[in-house]
């Protein structure tokens, strides 16, 4: 019963939370800085990646 009770007062907090603007305005920016942060570390983290695969080469053809 509390469960039913939760689900309703969280439904009701989201009804009014996309019924402001402003605040999904803040949520979509929010979310758009996220996602740029992940690609940027993503590609940080694939460079690091293919650095490591030249080391490695490098190491086994020129020891």
């Amino acid at each position: 019963m509390r469960e039913e009770s939760d689900t309703g007062a969280l439904n009701e907090r989201i009804l009014e939370f996309k019924s402001d603007p402003d605040k999904l305005r803040q949520a979509s920016e929010f979310v758009d800085e996220l996602i740029q942060q992940a690609k940027k570390e993503a590609e940080l983290k694939q460079k690091d990646k293919e650095k490591s695969k030249f080391v490695s080469i490098n190491v086994y053809l020129c020891p």
